[in-house]
């Protein structure tokens, strides 16, 4: 009895220690309850399946199959699950001690069949009609092929599917967007791989699984198939929907629960017993804070009392006829590729958006109806580089988002609306990114900011950094400018009518100012053929950016004026306002003539 217990509490423990099943049965939606009858059934086909209970008993448990295949198309598992369970009820029958013992005759096998058909029948009177119309109308039992047309499959279920299944089974909120921290998966992980290799263990030859009564072996095997059913026909939908959710296994969670904790209770020494409690504490203090230290920021109101942040940074007047971008926040000044830009956007409502009831905090307006007639406006926060036209990431939302949209502010309103945008593998680095905000109002107008009466506004510039490989066919130079730049190495080709020269520029300190290169071609006599002078990287990334060790492809365009043979390019920097030109040395110290660096072209 006191192992009963034990599998009980730790099939209790796996339910209510897991924060994603809490949080989603704390929610409205058809699957706590299909949970739910899962459950139920799981419960009474363990009961029934240990001896002759009278047909009837199995037609109440259709009824909870019918229930459930009303609710969700995952319940439809349990129809199989139950046939079986009827017919090795025909099997077992119960002594006074409860044991199972084998007897399986032609009467038997007609009583078993029986209370299948009963179960069954009961179960598709009830649930079937839904499956029928659907068939009928559309051609199409379980109306699923809408949702799966829209959707983008996954090529095949592997590895990081995997992962992602496992993460959202334990904590991935809000559409798996909301993340636990690592240290959240670590007490799950461990349960799980204890419990899956003490199982393992029990089910080899000899092992504890082979000494248990056959009753015993019966309701694990159910348990286990109802397991393999439901993860079979989840690794078919994620497939499908590219949506590897893992609470979609949650109508077998009990079951799972009673096999890990069976696997648990396989390890014996007192060693792994207070690993198991350590884990389980764990798990508690997980369910405690996560919800405070993770739920409750992401989902709590963005409406701030206080104001915009003193750490934010404040913005100049920027405001439409309804609100104004009081500052923002952006949460680091240097970025890599893959990296997700992550940032608040403080807005002050400067006339009322509401015409709802009022509320009494200080400073804010009682009621009201706004020029824009209460409109919900869509802030479209756009990162790119340079070329305003080139978009690298796009956060187009409501303004306010789904929890207090532009709609419902009122006078004096703060609201904090955050932006999430991730910098493209294919960004070119390094290089300066912006962020350009537009406001749309119902309509997909764009609104004007004033002053000025443009519809962009923009934040920045926020630097993004890269590995630049300077290829083997490039030709090395090694010659200092100043004190922080060294032109490392040159690449030039013919392009039809120009000559594209790629210059390779390393930076040894912080450059205290923005220069510009010029690249020259002269003829045998010195005369200036061709040129082109600009910023490096045509000025995506200008030189007071440049952090120590960045290595910079700058590509120059300059006409072919005079055949290749007779010409010499000659590259360097000035400072722009006065033309004056950096120091140019080459590596064994000497100045180099008129601060150039000549680059032989070769033909």
């Amino acid at each position: 009895m006191g192992r009963q217990n034990g599998l009980a509490l730790g099939a209790a423990a796996w339910l209510v220690l897991n924060p994603q099943f809490v949080a989603s049965h704390a929610g409205v939606s058809n699957d706590p309850l299909t949970n739910a009858l899962c459950a139920v059934f799981m419960l009474g086909l363990l009961r029934l399946v240990r001896g002759e209970a009278p047909w009837w008993h199995w037609a109440v448990l259709g009824v909870v199959v019918g229930l459930g295949a009303l609710t969700k198309q995952s319940a439809l598992m349990l129809l199989p699950l139950g046939g079986l369970g009827a017919l090795l009820s025909a099997s077992a029958r119960r002594n006074a001690f409860g044991a199972g013992k084998m007897r399986l005759g032609k009467a038997g096998l007609l009583s078993g069949v029986g209370r299948a058909v009963a179960f069954g029948a009961v179960a598709v009177l009830i649930g079937g009609g839904w499956y029928l119309a659907n068939s009928v109308r559309y051609g199409d039992p379980l109306g699923v092929a809408p949702h799966f047309g829209i959707q983008v499959a996954l090529g095949r279920f592997g590895w990081q599917a995997s992962l992602s299944t496992l993460q959202s089974y334990w904590g991935a909120f809000g559409w798996a967007l909301i993340t636990a921290p690592w240290w959240a998966y670590l007490p799950f992980g461990m349960a799980v791989g204890l419990g899956l290799a003490g199982g393992a263990k029990a089910l080899v030859p000899g092992g504890a699984f082979w000494t248990q009564s056959g009753l015993v072996r019966r309701a694990l095997g159910l348990l286990g198939l109802a397991l393999a059913m439901n993860l079979v026909a989840f690794v078919r939908w994620a497939t499908a929907t590219g949506a590897p959710y893992g609470r979609l296994l949650f109508p077998t969670a009990g079951a799972a629960g009673i096999i890990l904790a069976w696997g648990l209770a396989q390890w014996r020494s007192a060693g792994c017993r207070c690993l198991v409690v350590a884990l389980s504490g764990c798990a508690c203090l997980a369910v405690v804070l996560l919800p405070w230290t993770l739920l409750r920021p992401a989902l709590g109101s963005p409406y701030l009392p206080r104001g915009v942040p003193e750490s934010a940074t404040v913005v100049a007047d920027v405001r439409t006829a309804h609100v104004r971008l009081a500052g923002y926040e952006i949460a680091a000044e240097t970025f890599e590729l893959g990296d997700r830009l992550n940032g608040s956007l403080y807005w002050r409502a400067e006339a009322v958006q509401s015409t709802g009831p009022g509320r009494s905090e200080a400073g804010r307006s009682e009621a009201g109806i706004s020029e824009a007639g209460g409109e919900r406006l869509t802030l479209s926060a756009q990162l790119r580089g340079l070329d305003p036209t080139a978009r690298l990431a796009d956060d187009t939302r409501w303004l306010g988002g789904t929890l207090y949209p532009s709609d419902r502010w009122q006078v004096g309103d703060v609201v904090e609306h955050e932006v999430a945008l991730q910098i493209p593998d294919w960004a070119p680095v390094p290089a300066l990114i912006w962020l350009d905000l537009k406001l749309l109002a119902e309509d997909g107008a764009l609104l004007a900011f004033e002053p000025g009466g443009g519809d962009t506004t923009t934040l920045g510039p926020w630097r993004v950094q890269g590995a630049v490989e300077i290829p083997k066919t490039a030709t090395h130079v090694d010659v200092s400018l100043g004190t922080a730049i060294r032109l490392e190495a040159y690449e030039a080709r013919q392009d039809v009518e120009v000559l594209l020269v790629d210059l390779y520029w390393r930076s040894e300190a912080a450059p205290e100012a923005n220069y510009t290169v010029f690249l020259h071609g002269v003829d045998a006599g010195g005369v200036l053929v061709a040129q082109d002078d600009g910023p490096p990287a045509g000025g995506a990334y200008p030189t007071s950016w440049w952090l120590t060790g960045d290595v910079i492809r700058d590509r120059r365009t300059i006409p072919i004026g005079a055949p290749l043979a007779t010409q010499t390019l000659r590259v360097g920097m000035y400072v722009p306002a006065t033309g004056e030109r950096l120091r140019a040395v080459d590596a064994n110290g000497v100045r180099l003539p008129d601060d150039a660096v000549p680059l032989p072209v070769r033909k």
